[in-house]
């Protein structure tokens, strides 16, 4: 299960860094959460070579029942993922909640106060300040970064990098 999953992730990481690389989506610049994907799909696929621990006749909790457990009797959770680990439903559940607060948050500030304050405190930076030249690029960058955090391209990006993250 888990390799197939991580074959699919390292896939989709490829094809996303391939599309970003060659520019064949404008707007669409995803190199890094494609690399990510990348790296996060070979480490499931190097990890699903890894012997499983004994499971002393034991039987696997299932998923929903480990959720709800979790709450009510941990030991037994926590005993029954040490002979049966698994990670991969705990990981999507936090790259979503991620995803959901960092779109929450961009809608309760906004993309451009984000990014001018982003870009303010940039041009605050010793090696910034003192550089006429790099202030001159950072704020020829304002508004091309202004845009790309209203883009809703990007705002899926953010939500890839934060589950490859």
């Amino acid at each position: 299960m888990n390799r197939i999953a991580g074959i699919v992730i390292a896939g989709l990481g490829l094809l996303i860094a391939i599309v970003s690389i060659v520019k064949a989506v404008p707007g669409f610049s995803w190199t890094m959460p494609g690399v990510l994907m990348i790296v996060l799909g070979g480490l499931m696929i190097g990890l699903s070579f890894i012997d499983k621990p004994d499971t002393e006749g034991v039987e696997r909790m299932s998923t929903p029942n480990t959720l709800l457990n979790i709450f009510f009797s941990p030991g037994e959770v926590f005993q029954n993922l040490r002979r049966h680990p698994r990670w991969l439903v705990a990981v999507i559940i936090m790259a979503g909640l991620s995803s959901i607060y960092t779109t929450l948050f961009y809608q309760r500030l906004g993309p451009e106060r984000i990014a001018n304050y982003t870009i303010d405190k940039t041009l605050e930076m010793p090696m910034v300040a003192g550089n006429e030249q790099a202030r001159k690029q950072v704020e020829d960058g304002r508004k091309e970064t202004i845009e790309d955090a209203k883009s809703p391209v990007s705002q899926a990006g953010r939500a890839v990098t934060g589950f490859a993250w």
